[in-house]
């Protein structure tokens, strides 16, 4: 007997999950390395903006899920969440010598991180049924492409900053954001509530 395959839109939710974790570790893989070497940060202030970074990456998808929850909803909360990680990348890569525009991109990319990442999963699980036996596989999908986003990340991206940095931000970060944001929003519009 052959087993139902996964609804059509996950395979579009995955690959947006894959580029939002390869963002986030090749922000994590880079962020340090930038500041000291591009920006002259000292060690200590290098490594006090990074932890600032990191932990409101972690506090606000709280936001994120509440403002989905009670005005965005999912869809539009991750669509909202991946432009503005994509606009934080693009801003962070046109003007890579300015503290003005470290400060503002990733200030666009916690906010987008916090709309995105808390609701990702829930746009997933909207794809199926209470009792559809295919929900666990999907999750099992989500999951996996986090791993193979946050393994590529640090792969891919350091080769990029001994070119150029601007290389850093917008090749592997940004574009690819681009390409699965501009995609997805062309088929969002068509994935069911349930499949």
């Amino acid at each position: 007997m052959k087993t139902p395959s996964q609804p059509r839109a996950i395979y579009y939710i995955v690959a947006i999950q894959i580029w939002e974790y390869f963002s986030f570790y090749g922000m994590r893989a880079l962020l340090i390395l930038y500041l000291t070497h591009q920006l002259g940060f000292d060690d200590n202030h290098a490594i006090s903006l990074f932890s600032a970074y990191a932990s409101l990456v972690y506090v606000t998808p709280i936001l994120g899920g509440w403002l989905a929850d009670r005005l965005l909803g999912n869809r539009t909360a991750v669509i909202a969440g991946a432009l503005l990680m994509t606009l934080g990348h693009v801003v962070l890569g046109i003007d890579t010598n300015s503290t003005f525009s470290l400060y503002l991109a990733l200030a666009i990319i916690i906010c987008g991180y916090g709309l995105f990442k808390s609701n990702i999963s829930c746009l997933l699980g909207e794809l199926y049924d209470e009792n559809d036996h295919r929900r666990d596989g999907g999750f099992s999908l989500l999951y996996a492409a986090g791993n193979i986003g946050s393994i590529a990340a640090p792969i891919a991206c350091r080769p990029g900053c001994s070119v150029v940095w601007m290389a850093c931000w917008l090749c592997p970060c940004g574009w690819r954001h681009v390409y699965r944001f501009v995609d997805f929003l062309k088929r969002a519009s068509s994935f069911p509530v349930h499949a």
